[in-house]
């Protein structure tokens, strides 16, 4: 079961994780 589980989990993380970066750079260009 948790294999099942585990990486939808990283994989939503890695959204995340990314969704951050692309704010943080959309930031910085704004600036």
């Amino acid at each position: 079961m948790n294999t099942a589980i585990e990486p939808a989990i990283f994989s939503s993380l890695i959204r995340h994780l990314r969704c951050l970066l692309n704010t943080k750079k959309a930031l910085t260009f704004a600036k």
